[in-house]
């Protein structure tokens, strides 16, 4: 079985999204999500169980910062920092990092 620790062993890797045009500021929760399990995919071949972000989002604003959080295909959870690198327009970057702290999932 595949774990966190194969999965992603600290792991940094650039996005980068457009924000809505109406948008609020913030690249919303459901956009980072399907981002870093998308790059997470297409960097090490496996996709995560799930992603999930807090429901602000990531403020478009350089050195933000949001925690996600990784379950790897077995369970076992990890934090993902989120750090916003630069803006412009209507367009963010930013960088993820996978924790190296591994919840182990019960059972």
């Amino acid at each position: 079985m595949l774990h966190v620790r194969s999965l992603v062993p600290t792991l940094a890797l650039p996005a980068i999204v457009a924000l809505a045009a109406c948008g609020t500021g913030a690249v919303p929760a459901d956009e980072l999500e399907r981002t870093v399990s998308d790059k997470l995919l297409e960097k090490v071949k496996v996709k995560p169980k799930k992603v999930d972000c807090p429901e602000s989002g990531l403020e478009a604003k350089v050195g933000a910062k949001a925690t996600c959080v990784l379950t790897a295909p077995n369970g076992d959870q990890v934090d993902v920092l989120v750090t916003a690198k630069k803006v412009e327009g209507s367009n963010v970057s930013f960088d993820f990092e996978v924790g190296q702290k591994v919840k182990k999932a019960a059972g």
